[in-house]
């Protein structure tokens, strides 16, 4: 199987030469014949020669001994324009086949589904736990008309019931954090798509003064900054904040403001979080 049409930018306009005959899509993995050259996809081939050992063009005598890697042609198919695949749920990217990989690995927009889905979910829970709430507060008072023999269970419904409570406002905290966090990641979305300005590699240190090897664009604000780091060394965007060049880099200026540069060296400095009881 090749490189389908829905991940191409202008599918109508790639050249049949990088089409496989075979499967018809764009070339994955393009390998040829050595005396006849026809080139196929690997796992095209593989399937063909398996049942006959012939070229499926001009019926050369092949099999897979004979095949060899046409770096030329995949050379051709790394620079057509492709899409990430997570435009489907809102990424704007567009580049070469060679550097998808690199750009899906740090895209943001799979944590912000995810993020999503937790604010979701998070809601759906709230909601039963109010709703149980309001029915032990109901059993509650019906408890407490009954005589002394029903006090010992009014008492536990009533612990219960605190705990419920108590559940309910540790959600509600949770939902209001998630929803600030997927606010903020949804306006750098829109920053991350559609930014140019210049990309340099940086070393990033982290709290347990592991390094990490990073591009950042300099002329994006240092927020931005923050969340590709976030995404990329798996530290909590709000656990941290950034110094470098002996000060604070604080969000509201770009990276070039604050003169970073090629191999320029950022710490990353743990939060003291409060705990939540």
């Amino acid at each position: 199987m090749g490189l389908p049409d829905e991940k191409l930018v202008d599918a109508c306009n790639v050249p049949v030469g990088l089409r496989c005959a075979i499967c018809t899509e764009v070339f994955v993995d393009p390998v040829c014949g050595v005396e006849c050259q026809h080139v196929f996809c690997s796992a095209c081939m593989g399937r063909a020669t398996a049942a006959q050992s012939r070229c499926p063009l001009c019926r050369v005598a092949i099999d897979q001994t004979q095949l060899r890697r046409s770096h030329p042609i995949q050379s051709l198919v790394d620079d057509l324009k492709v899409m990430c695949d997570y435009k489907i749920s809102g990424c704007g990217w567009t580049g070469r086949l060679q550097d998808c990989a690199a750009h899906q690995a740090a895209c943001p927009v799979p944590e912000n589904a995810n993020l999503i889905a937790q604010l979701k979910r998070a809601n759906a829970r709230s909601d039963e736990l109010a709703r149980e709430t309001e029915r032990l507060a109901k059993k509650l008072r019906l408890a407490n008309a009954h005589s002394d023999e029903l006090a010992k269970e009014s008492e536990r419904l009533a612990k219960k019931l605190r705990l419920a409570n108590a559940r309910v406002h540790q959600l509600a905290a949770e939902k209001l954090e998630l929803a600030e966090e997927v606010s903020i990641k949804t306006k750098l979305l829109g920053s991350v798509s559609r930014s140019g300005g210049q990309h340099v590699q940086v070393f990033v240190r982290d709290p347990s003064d592991k390094v990490h090897v990073l591009i950042l664009n300099i002329d994006e604000d240092i927020s931005a900054a923050q969340l590709c780091i976030s995404s990329h060394t798996g530290w909590d965007l709000k656990s941290f904040y950034l110094t470098g060049f002996g000060q604070i880099l604080h969000p509201g200026r770009t990276g070039r403001e604050y003169g970073i540069r090629r191999d320029a060296t950022l710490c990353m400095n743990a939060r003291l979080l409060h705990a939540a009881f």
